[in-house]
């Protein structure tokens, strides 16, 4: 998400919004201005280890870490729901790479993070790697220097005189440079059967990530347009970017 994280959506915001909402730790950036992607990279990583403590003005919840609810990977016969989710490691995401062309009206982000882990409740079955699976315990998911990538493009509506941002298509992907897992209590608890389990699952991660990587994309693309969409309500283009 992590996926993975809500911080993905910063790329929009943490680069421009000013007035009445501009926290002392932003600094503004003008989206026309030649500099304006340099600007946006460097002032957004400066602001993320502020904003993974939670902003109640900009509606942003804590990062550090972020709490999820519930989750729920599912790829043709597997099933795997996790409650209770603790993600790690969002604050330590960096921006490399931004750009905005409001003239087509869309949106690009690229950012890295040293890891990602989940910590959850499981309940699954089904089979993923050609293997059975089978069990509910507490499990960990880790995503090893995953490179995230997220496109959306976006329409301008009017509201109270001023443009406003309305989210349209957007596309996202996860790209880990290894998956590791740990579930504990597999098979009611057949600890020969789930070490064995387990092993097999971490030594095949590239065909375990084939299967997760659809629910993974989505699960990390709902949490940005959860906090995305509310804020572009909340918050006009023309404070979004300066030069709008």
């Amino acid at each position: 998400m992590t996926p993975l994280s809500i911080l993905l959506f910063v790329g929009v915001f943490i680069v421009s919004v000013h007035g009445g909402l501009l926290p002392t730790y932003i600094t503004a950036c003008k989206v026309h201005s030649p500099g304006f992607k340099e600007c946006a990279i460097k002032n957004g990583n400066a602001a993320i280890p502020s904003l993974s403590n939670g902003d109640k003005r900009l509606g942003i919840p804590t990062f550090n870490p972020l709490l999820v609810p519930f989750i729920e990977f599912s790829s043709g016969s597997f099933k795997l729901n996790g409650t209770d989710v603790v993600v790690s490691g969002l604050p330590k995401i960096t921006i490399n790479d931004m750009k905005v062309d409001t003239g087509k009206k869309k949106f690009h982000l690229n950012v890295t993070c040293p890891e990602i882990v989940l910590d959850l409740n499981y309940n699954i079955g089904g089979k993923i790697a050609s293997l059975p699976l089978e069990g509910h315990g507490k499990g960990k998911v880790v995503f090893y220097e995953p490179i995230i990538i997220y496109d959306f493009d976006y329409a301008e509506y009017d509201k109270n005189g001023n443009k406003h941002l309305d989210l349209k298509k957007d596309h996202l992907d996860v790209f880990p440079t290894k998956l590791s897992l740990q579930l504990n209590n597999l098979f009611n608890g057949n600890k020969a059967l789930g070490e064995s389990t387990n092993k097999l699952l971490n030594e095949n991660w590239p065909e375990v990530l084939d299967e997760f990587r659809p629910a993974i994309n989505e699960i990390v693309g709902a949490i940005i347009r959860s906090v995305l969409v509310p804020l572009s309500k909340k918050v006009p283009l023309n404070e979004i970017f300066t030069d709008y």
